[in-house]
């Protein structure tokens, strides 16, 4: 149980200070420098249309289904679309 309370000791220190965004250094930069790209790439739209409901009418996909063609594999959902910025442009914004 000591191993726990060290280890969720360590993390509520990570985690504030990542918070306050202290000039402390973690993993080769600082963890203000870290809370900047989290900031930017948050900022930068790419996850936009995460969590965006569908347009598609209720039931549209249950009447696809009953169709002939059932025993089709379906194609995959296409990802969302966002605002066309692409994971390496976020990180240039």
């Amino acid at each position: 149980m000591h191993r726990f309370s060290s280890q969720l000791a360590s993390a509520s220190e990570h985690l504030v200070s990542y918070l306050d965004r202290s000039d402390k250094q973690v993993v080769s930069t600082t963890y203000k420098d870290v809370h900047q790209l989290v900031d930017q790439v948050a900022g930068c739209g790419f996850f936009d249309a995460v969590g965006q409901e569908s347009t598609e009418p209720a039931g549209a996909a249950d009447t696809e289904l009953a169709s002939d063609d059932a025993d089709r594999p379906t194609e995959p959902e296409p990802a969302p679309e966002g605002n066309g910025t692409s994971a390496n442009e976020c990180l240039s914004c």
